[in-house]
């Protein structure tokens, strides 16, 4: 029984030197990468686009409108252009009206989508055509950065300034800082021709071209967002 007891202690010992060896949270809040993080910013702004009595050509007023809107918010190549159908229309009117802003779009170099996971929903106004634009901005960690000093008081913690610098210039490099937030869609990729390429390679089959004999894989569209 002693021996047991004696066995206990010093374990409970052990463990006491342990926890006592454990860094102490850094002052300051967190350091290295953590400190450094690339802050992303999303930025929503929306317009309803009026048509016409029934009809489903864009006027020239919403055009206008739509145009204006477009060149004052600087919406680019990379900001998400989420198009809604009008409520409250009778049969295709509303899917007709948001084709007609649709095309406008497109015109002007836009790639307009039905939705996108990162926007919250809203209700669309009744015999409107909602246009919602949301365009993403990376705001860099500042570098060097030298607010430590030293290392010192055995807490091995990384240096102020570890990561700054490769997480400024991912966010300095990166074309669309949204891409930081939330991968892109495959869409619309040929994943079943895809697929079958790799099915192919791994029995050992042929892989070559189309002409070569190296598969008939089905392409696949994956149809508008």
């Amino acid at each position: 029984m002693p021996r047991r007891i004696a066995a206990i202690r010093v374990a409970a010992a052990g463990a006491g030197l342990l926890a006592a060896c454990q860094p102490a949270p850094p002052p300051g809040g967190p350091t290295g990468p953590e400190r450094h993080k690339v802050e992303v910013t999303q930025r929503i702004d929306s317009i309803t686009v009026p048509f016409a009595g029934n009809s489903t050509e864009l006027p020239a007023a919403s055009r206008s409108g739509l145009g204006g809107f477009l060149d004052e918010i600087g919406a680019g190549r990379d900001a998400v252009v989420v198009v809604r159908a009008p409520t409250g229309v009778k049969g295709d009117l509303g899917a007709q009206r948001r084709n007609a802003v649709l095309r406008f779009l497109k015109a002007r170099g836009l790639r307009p989508r039905r939705r996108d996971s990162l926007l919250p929903q809203v209700e669309v106004p009744a015999e409107k055509v909602l246009v919602r634009v949301a365009q993403y901005a990376a705001k860099l960690p500042a570098c060097p950065d030298h607010s430590r000093g030293r290392l010192g008081r055995l807490s091995n913690q990384n240096s102020s300034n570890y990561g700054c610098a490769t997480n400024h210039n991912l966010g300095a490099m990166v074309a669309n800082p949204r891409d930081l937030v939330r991968g892109r869609e495959l869409a619309p990729a040929r994943t079943t021709r895809q697929m079958h390429r790799i099915r192919s390679y791994r029995a050992g089959a042929s892989v070559g071209g189309e002409s070569d004999g190296g598969g008939t894989g089905v392409a696949v569209d994956g149809g508008e967002q």
